[in-house]
């Protein structure tokens, strides 16, 4: 729904957005973090070229397009079984390895290219800190639901000072072994004491975020597509018609103007 934006004072449009969220009996929001606050595929997908190139030019078997279709065909059958545990670009590289004759120092010297994915600082999506800081002011409790392991999650929280908007005691950490799935949404949502119908989630995967919050009663669900930053393709999947498809969560700030004229208490 698109609405004309109005000139509002950051007060009204907190109040607004009480308003709008008291209306839906909303008393939690529960953001994902990877690709949702910051951005993460544009490091994956840089370090994943320069393995590509690497091997190119260091073992001369495949060009680099061969090399990156192995590679991610391998990582997508690994991700179903490893989750995004780190660990598994060694288990990627050492089947690429041997169906490709690969040298252990080539694969060792590939696997730590990849591994600098994890040493790079994200950056904040557009719209993000403004979203952040707006629920931050409001008077509706947020938390952070990552998929990412205890490190690498920490590793972020400092890198973007998310300590500005949010204590490290409300992010989630979902088992970087398995999947995010309406379980462990649901493990979430208890962790935050706070009933799925009573939840909002925003996520940037129909596959991890939308589809399994809406699966357990979730009936407030915000999907992030962000023009600059590229879904993984596994992760595409049909979402509830109902589900609201925003750019940033910048759009949060203004969402409350609905309240205004929206004498319809649905979504």
């Amino acid at each position: 729904m698109q609405v004309e934006r109005r000139h509002l004072s950051p007060i009204e449009n907190e109040l607004l957005f009480s308003q709008w969220c008291q209306r839906r009996e909303i008393k939690q929001f529960l953001l994902d973090g990877d690709d949702t606050i910051w951005a993460t595929v544009e490091i994956f997908r840089e370090f994943a070229s320069e393995c590509y190139k690497y091997l190119e030019e260091n073992a001369a078997s495949l060009t680099r397009d061969q090399w990156q279709a192995s590679i991610q065909e391998v990582n997508d059958a690994m991700f179903k079984t490893h989750g995004v545990n780190p660990d598994r670009w060694g288990h990627v590289m050492a089947q690429v390895a041997r169906e490709n004759g690969l040298s252990n120092d080539v694969r060792d010297a590939a696997t730590k290219i990849l591994m600098k994915i994890y040493d790079k600082p994200p950056r904040f999506l557009d719209g993000a800190e403004e979203g952040l800081a707006f629920l931050e002011q409001s008077d509706i409790p947020f938390g952070v639901v990552t998929h990412a392991n205890h490190d690498w999650t920490m590793r972020k929280y400092h890198w973007l000072k998310l300590s500005r908007f949010l204590p490290w005691d409300n992010v989630y950490m979902v088992d970087e072994n398995g999947h995010k799935t309406g379980e462990s949404w649901r493990q979430a949502m208890d962790y935050f004491h706070v009933s799925p119908d009573k939840c909002a989630v925003i996520g940037d995967s129909p596959r991890s975020d939308i589809n399994p919050a809406s699966q357990i009663g979730v009936r407030h669900c915000f999907l992030i597509e962000n023009p600059t930053n590229e879904r993984w393709a596994l992760h595409n999947q049909p979402v509830d018609p109902t589900t609201r498809k925003i750019h940033s969560l910048s759009e949060l700030i203004h969402l409350g103007e609905e309240y205004l004229t929206d004498q319809n208490p649905t979504f």
